[in-house]
């Protein structure tokens, strides 16, 4: 088996391991609600260029490809908190 193999085999197993515990990290990130809220926000009103605030202001401080990630899991498993914590 090459170590690559290998590698890819612990990295599986640790992701693994550790998705039951990722709903319970919610207090740890405070930041990630505002890749959330802008992906529920972009999945609401349709507007997929421009992440916004729970509020409904524009927010530009990361780039557009984290809200999509965020917005993209939504969409195929659901609003919860795995599945906004997945694509990270």
């Amino acid at each position: 088996m090459s170590s690559r193999l290998k590698i890819g085999h612990l990295i599986l197993i640790f992701a693994l391991a550790a998705l039951p515990f990722a709903a319970t990290f919610a207090t740890y990130y405070p930041d990630e609600r505002h890749y959330t809220d802008g992906a529920l926000m972009m999945l609401k009103h349709g507007d997929w260029l421009v992440p916004r605030t729970a509020a409904g202001q524009p927010r530009f401080e990361k780039p557009p490809l984290a809200y999509w990630a965020i917005a993209a899991s939504h969409k195929f498993f659901g609003v919860n908190v795995i599945a906004s914590r997945l694509p990270f």
